[in-house]
């Protein structure tokens, strides 16, 4: 378990590498403020697809 939660940090770690990365040359093409929101709406679209697979099932 200790392992899989150190490989999910290095894992989230590269993956802000990756997000820095695609910012640049995707502000350059359509403006730093489109994006920010680009990126950071695909990342609330996938946390919000991971909570509906991975959500206590018995929750009110």
């Amino acid at each position: 378990m200790q392992l899989m939660l150190i490989l999910l940090v290095v894992l989230g770690g590269m993956g802000l590498s990756v997000e820095a990365g695609l910012l640049g040359p995707l502000g350059a093409v359509v403006g730093e403020l489109w994006a920010t929101f680009s990126i950071f709406g695909v990342g609330a679209a996938l946390t919000f697809i991971l909570m509906l697979f991975f959500s206590p099932r018995n929750s009110p």
